[in-house]
């Protein structure tokens, strides 16, 4: 016997309603993951293994952002391993200029998807960009770290370029702003 169109008519949105819970849990598992291996890496005190095994996990990391590039956390876990290892192990300007741009494109996305009006903080006027970094508070720390790490890292990769060096200010308000809300966030990371 056929179930009835009532009987449907319930079965379908209940089983959307739980395929929208897995993915939600999929999404969560994967950022969770990216974070995981971002730490693991970083903080991997063997630095010759981290040099020869990175390239590999930053593919994997890129790969699952192509899934969801809509998701801010794993933009922000490519970018802050795609700056690390450019600056850390790049030698070539070139690659390392490539790597930069692309982890602060990333990192730029992540930020304008995660927080309130954050988009286009690199070419908003400046009078804009400090009033916007005024009304942030300690739940933004996180992101305006890695922010300005990813920034810096950009701006040392492209160190040639004077358009580069001009971006400098907004960092290091940025920076200020972090040291202002967390003092000892990252150890004190935005001192530096």
């Amino acid at each position: 016997m056929m179930p009835g169109r009532g009987a449907f008519a319930v079965t379908v949105p209940l089983v959307l309603l739980a395929l929208g819970g897995c993915m939600s849990m999929v999404a969560s598992f994967t950022a969770d993951f990216a974070e995981d291996l971002g730490d693991a890496i970083l903080d991997n005190p063997d630095v010759e293994m981290v040099q020869e095994g990175a390239p590999a996990y930053l593919l994997l990391v890129d790969a699952m952002v192509q899934k969801s590039p809509d998701n801010p956390e794993l933009l922000a876990q490519s970018a802050r391993l795609n700056s690390a290892y450019a600056t850390a192990f790049v030698s070539d300007p070139q690659r390392a200029r490539l790597l930069a741009a692309s982890a602060l494109g990333a990192m730029e996305r992540s930020v304008c998807l995660g927080m309130k009006n954050a988009c286009d903080l690199r070419t908003r006027p400046y009078a804009d960009y400090e009033a916007w970094l005024s009304g942030r508070t300690d739940k933004d720390v996180a992101e305006l770290y890695q922010l300005g790490s990813v920034w810096a890292g950009w701006i040392q990769a492209n160190s040639d370029d004077f358009a580069a060096i001009a971006e400098l200010g907004r960092v290091k308000a940025l920076m200020a702003r972090v040291a202002e809300l967390d003092p000892g966030y990252d150890y004190g990371g935005a001192y530096l």
